[in-house]
């Protein structure tokens, strides 16, 4: 079997190159690359369509965005949605339309959608939150998935251009307000990790795969890619529900499933059966902690493990075996090869690298992680620098948070304390210090929160007292 998908994996790569030079590298050839696997499909929890009709589907947007919106589609354009058939089709229409697709979470708060979207005020919008955007102030052009959909298109099929894809996803990075990290398709920058991360995670020997990242964050989005490339049937849901990922998990028998730290321990909760059926785990955008990994080796001894540590900025920068995790169960792995890197005094880590980095192959690029390799080239996770911390693969600054939260009127000081809850998923708690003879309505004070900032900055708790 496994010798089969090599040879499968090795006609894949044939063809894509081939049509890399007929139509450039972007996304779109990759499906178009893939569309005649007609037994390989992909499913909502809701629906299933295999990669042919993904592939007509792709098309039909191509043609009605060819003339919707005055025959004139912004060179950039926003993509604001959760994870959905209608996601991926734009995504790759969009890419063979050669547009740079900018990416954004529709789930950060009202103000910050407001700010970013002042960026891009001559930039098409195309969402599923088109209700939650009328309320935002902005310039941009703003429509649905439903209202192209039904539009009907009013020009012949052309040719498409040879050309580039270029997204931008719209980060955390280092602060509390997303920053654009630019992902340029280059591929012979992204050839040699490409390959070692189908080796070292032995993803030639899975069939299916469920995928329980948002799109919209970079490891979710890669994840998809490297699915359809593998020609794997791929299941995702629109927001994440425990429940639903195990149930899933034990319909589907998936083999291979790709999330979140925080998300593991919840789907162990819901089912604890569920991880079990899985081939394989691929944890990343977080730390794993030690504690639960000792625990999925000792109670699922024939799921494999797979830990990936990296960057907003750089990507994956190194992966954790399941022998690597046996040897230490706290290893965040080993670099992956042409990964140059250096340690301060302090133990921060530096790294250079040509292909997670459109800057000079001389520069090292700060990551802000304290790092330590012990003489087995093993790596360890020790912290940050700062105050930060990685909530559900989002860097947080508490100090930061807590400056914003003192613009909160009758509030003097706001303090934010990161912790560990009893599954050891990172929360927040506040504690305020109000003005001597405020008045404090809790439940107004919450709304303004949940208006002013995403969902995984929400505190767990607050404690006030008056000075």
């Amino acid at each position: 079997m496994v010798l089969k998908k090599q040879f499968s994996f090795s006609k894949q790569l044939l063809k894509s190159i081939w049509y890399t030079f007929q139509s450039g590298i972007n996304l779109f050839t990759l499906l178009k690359s893939v569309r005649n696997s007609e037994h390989s499909y992909l499913n909502d929890g809701n629906c299933k369509i295999n990669y042919a009709q993904l592939y007509h589907d792709s098309f039909s947007v191509i043609e009605k965005l060819r003339t919707f919106h005055s025959n004139q589609i912004d060179d950039q354009v926003v993509l604001l949605a959760d994870n959905s058939f209608d996601f991926i089709k734009y995504l790759f229409a969009l890419s063979a339309l050669s547009k740079e697709i900018v990416i954004i979470s529709p789930h950060l708060s009202e103000n910050q959608l407001e700010t970013i979207l002042q960026n891009y005020r001559s930039t098409l919008i195309i969402t599923d939150h088109i209700q939650r955007l009328k309320n935002i102030n902005r310039q941009s052009n703003c429509y649905s998935f439903d209202e192209i959909n039904s539009y009907i298109p009013h020009l012949a099929t052309k040719r498409f251009k040879r050309n580039n894809g270029k997204i931008t996803i719209l980060s955390t990075g280092t602060s509390n307000m997303p920053t654009p990290v630019e992902r340029k398709v280059n591929i012979t920058k992204i050839w040699n990790p490409f390959i070692e991360l189908i080796s070292r995670l032995e993803l030639l020997r899975y069939s299916s795969c469920q995928i329980t990242v948002p799109f919209y964050h970079g490891y979710g989005l890669a994840s998809l890619v490297l699915g359809l490339f593998l020609k794997q049937d791929i299941h995702f849901t629109g927001k994440f529900s425990s429940k639903a990922v195990a149930q899933s998990i034990i319909n589907n028998r998936i083999d291979c499933l790709v999330i979140l730290p925080a998300m593991m321990t919840k789907i162990i909760a819901a089912d604890y059966q569920a991880l079990g059926i899985c081939k394989c785990l691929i944890s990343g955008g977080d730390k794993l902690e030690p504690t639960w990994v000792s625990f999925i080796l000792n109670q699922y001894p024939t799921t494999k493990i797979f830990n990936l540590y990296g960057t907003t900025e750089l990507g994956i920068c190194s992966i954790a075996t399941q022998q690597d995790l046996i040897m230490n169960n706290s290893t965040i792995g080993r670099f992956l090869k042409g990964i140059k890197y250096r340690l301060h005094e302090n133990q921060e880590l530096q790294i250079r690298c040509s292909w997670i980095q459109d800057r000079s192959k001389r520069e090292y690029l700060s990551t802000g992680d304290l790092i330590r390799i012990d003489k087995n080239g093993l790596l360890y996770y020790l912290g940050r620098m700062n105050d930060s911390s990685n909530i559900g693969g989002h860097v947080v600054h508490g100090d930061e948070l807590a400056k914003k939260i003192t613009a909160y009127p009758s509030i003097i000081e706001a303090r934010v304390i990161i912790y560990k809850n009893e599954i050891l998923i990172h929360e927040l708690r506040l504690k305020l210090t109000l003005k001597t003879d405020a008045v404090f309505d809790q439940d107004d004070f919450k709304n303004w929160l949940e208006k002013t900032f995403p969902k995984y900055l929400q505190p767990k708790s607050i404690d006030y007292s008056f000075k």
